[in-house]
């Protein structure tokens, strides 16, 4: 694909060098802020604004600085950081009161989501600082160049860190401890690796004709892979009718499946196809295979449609919900519009690609400034589901997930509890209690569904702490699992295992073992190899099945643990 370059030559590496000198002086001062407590980082609305700034416009200007476009890109990145910093201040915003509640969540998603946005945002930056005629093939440029050079940028940096790691043990053993003491203080590590990101980039900036040969040749990878993974998904499509959609929605892993698998053909045939007009990348029986399979896309995106909406009576919407949304309405934009694209130009579909991509890319960009502003907030939009559900009578106060609204969504949710708390008063201390410490999980506390082996057993403190602490653990507040509890020695060492199995068939695979090794206790997964009937057909593994049957081992080599007639297969040796 022919395309006009960049319009001019990169800066001076002093340019460079010095922006990311500026970064690194900045991220320090930041950094040692938190160290102290010293201003902002007490202050989330002015400590986000500062950080994304910091860290997201050197980047910005390194990619896209050329000898030629300095003044229109100044103003372009003075209005991006104006943008960022409002963005990133209401992020701060949400996580206050400081310490009041955990904001992992609310980072996590922040980052990615600003991550992704100014990946979008950069490509049209670079494309209106140009200075050149624009096209959709110049974006494809921009992006895979900015892609490549960051991911070897950062190597870079990997490969530079592992060599002052290698140079401070070397020294290390001969007596000399300076260079491990000054190679690991925040002074000197937080601005170095900077400098070394910078140079790196700069590097690759002089090297573009390399990197346009590895994009070809990943390409080139792709375009083996493309009609295999459309070919799949066609037949993956054609079998379900057969199978049924309650296989697929049993692991509860159905719907990001089907994400995932439209997104991946999606990818591969924009790599592949690029703007769909500089060349015929398929012999005519390739392309008209992959042409008539494409409404296979909307399909998938339907029936992931299907398992988003599975659950909503039981659980409502939550922020992971409102993402899955997110992104399937528009992974069904583009296999929508695709297939609208085959309907109206036949084999010549392809050429349609340019105007739709640039279009769905500048919603895409739209709709994540939305939802990281006060205007489509999904922490907002989540709490209201939640407290719809309180109000309707879905739930009651007693079972009401305070875990998920404390520990998810940030503001709101605190704002919500404390609310509710000022309501109560001091009518009902256990409620109260509830409220207070939702994480805290003990025997006293689990679902009165749940079934124990034997009845009278009393978890380990120490085993209740680690499962609460892991959000893929039957007993961690995250999940409501209704679960059978069995104290059993997996190994017959006279120490006892714990091992928790689901009670619903679809939640077969968070079923583990706990064992206990060096004074920690560690999940093993447990396989449900076997829950048949008396006459050899598959059943439903339900609490109704458990009857009065007392679990048991066999050896089959490594152990099976039997309940009744259902076999649970520990596929690896317990060792202490």
């Amino acid at each position: 694909m022919k395309v006009n370059n960049q319009g001019a030559s990169p800066p001076p590496y002093t340019v460079l060098l010095t922006i990311a000198v500026i970064q690194g002086l900045a991220l320090l001062a930041l950094y040692q802020a938190y160290q102290y407590k010293f201003w902002p980082s007490q202050t989330p609305v002015f400590a986000y604004p500062l950080l994304a700034v910091t860290v997201l416009l050197p980047i910005g200007l390194q990619l896209a600085l050329t000898h030629t476009n300095v003044r229109l890109l100044v103003q372009l990145s003075i209005g991006c950081s104006v943008l960022i910093a409002l963005l990133a201040g209401y992020l701060g915003f949400q996580a206050t009161p400081i310490n009041a509640f955990k904001t992992d969540a609310l980072n996590v998603r922040g980052l990615l989501a600003g991550g992704v946005a100014s990946f979008i945002a950069l490509i049209f930056v670079q494309q209106l600082s140009s200075g050149t005629e624009r096209s959709y093939g110049q974006l494809l440029l921009f992006s895979w160049r900015n892609l490549l050079m960051g991911i070897f940028a950062a190597l870079f940096v990997g490969l530079f860190f592992l060599m002052l790691l290698l140079w401070s043990a070397l020294f290390a053993q001969i007596g000399i401890e300076i260079f491990k003491d000054v190679f690991f203080e925040a002074w000197f590590l937080i601005p170095t690796l900077t400098i070394a990101f910078s140079v790196g980039l700069a590097v690759f900036k002089e090297l573009t004709g390399i990197i346009d040969q590895i994009w070809r040749l990943v390409r080139a990878l792709i375009r083996l892979l493309l009609p295999l993974i459309l070919t799949v998904s066609v037949l993956f499509s054609a079998s379900l009718p057969f199978t049924g959609l309650d296989v697929l929605w049993a692991t509860n892993l159905g719907t990001a499946l089907l994400l995932a698998i439209a997104f991946v053909v999606l990818f591969y045939l924009n790599i592949v196809y690029q703007d769909g007009v500089s060349d015929h990348p398929y012999p005519e029986l390739i392309h008209r295979w992959i042409t008539v399979s494409l409404p296979v896309v909307v399909i998938l995106s339907l029936l992931s449609l299907v398992g988003l909406f599975a659950r909503l009576d039981q659980y409502g919407w939550t922020v992971a919900r409102f993402w899955a949304g997110f992104i399937w309405v528009f992974l069904t934009l583009f296999s929508v519009s695709y297939t609208w694209m085959v309907w109206k130009l036949r084999w010549r579909w392809p050429e349609g690609l340019s105007a739709c991509n640039t279009r769905i890319a500048v919603l895409m960009l739209a709709g994540l400034v939305l939802v990281n502003s006060p205007l489509l907030d999904f922490r907002k939009l989540s709490l209201a589901s939640q407290m719809a559900r309180l109000e309707r009578g879905d739930v009651t106060l007693y079972t009401f997930d305070f875990f998920y609204v404390r520990q998810e969504l940030a503001r709101p949710g605190y704002l919500a509890i404390e609310q509710l708390k000022a309501s109560l008063g001091d009518d009902d201390a256990e409620l109260l209690a509830k409220i207070e410490s939702p994480a805290r999980i003990t025997n006293s506390s689990a679902s009165a569904s749940w079934v124990y082996h034997p009845s009278d057993l009393v978890l380990p403190e120490a085993l209740v702490d680690v499962m609460t602490g892991s959000s893929l653990s039957p007993l961690s507040p995250e999940q409501r699992v209704s679960v059978f509890v069995v104290k059993i020695d997996m190994n017959e060492d006279g120490r006892s295992d714990y091992a928790f199995i689901p009670l619903e068939e679809r939640e077969l695979w968070r079923a583990a073992v706990y064992t206990e090794r060096s004074g920690a206790w560690h999940p093993k997964p447990l396989v449900a190899n076997q829950v048949l009937n008396e006459n050899g057909d598959p059943r439903a593994w339900t609490a109704e099945r458990i009857d009065d049957s007392v679990p048991r081992l066999r050896d089959a080599p490594f152990k099976d643990l039997i309940i009744g007639e259902a076999v649970f297969r520990a596929n690896f040796e317990i060792d202490r």
